[in-house]
């Protein structure tokens, strides 16, 4: 999309900035839901990100530029580290474990393909698209297994 349709669209790059997040936000809900494993939950953030690249680019973007958090941003990631709280004391992964840092990780993971494309290639041969699904498996039972 080139500058001026941004500008039209959105009113300029913050605006598109926010309707990205506010799609994320929609989309988080039914990601971060009590339902499944936390190897599903981490899965559905692979593949979201898979399907929105764009989102997992700028959330990178934004960490290596230093930008602020947007605050409904940052309540989100809050929620998810709740989350995991949760399931923490529901024994889903040892006491031991800090909630947040596993946030951290989890974001990591799911960002991974679109932080590092040429790794992907390098690895697979294919794009972080093709290589997606069975990524989303893989760090599913990656997860599942580190969750006992």
């Amino acid at each position: 999309m080139n500058k001026q349709l941004i500008s039209y669209y959105f009113g300029g790059k913050e605006g598109l900035y926010q309707a990205i997040g506010d799609h994320w936000r929609e989309r988080e809900t039914a990601l971060a839901g009590p339902a499944g494993s936390l190897g599903e939950l981490i899965a559905s953030y692979v593949r979201f990100d898979v399907e929105h690249g764009g989102f997992g680019r700028l959330l990178v973007w934004d960490g290596l530029t230093g930008a602020a958090p947007d605050p409904r941003f940052a309540e989100g990631v809050r929620a998810i580290v709740e989350d995991l709280r949760g399931r923490q004391r529901a024994g889903e992964f040892p006491a031991d474990l800090d909630p947040a840092a596993l946030a951290v990780a989890l974001f990591a993971i799911a960002a991974a393909g679109a932080a590092f494309p040429q790794v992907v290639a390098a690895v697979s041969g294919l794009t972080p698209e093709e290589f997606g699904e069975h990524y989303a498996t893989q760090m599913r039972a990656l997860v599942d297994r580190l969750s006992g």
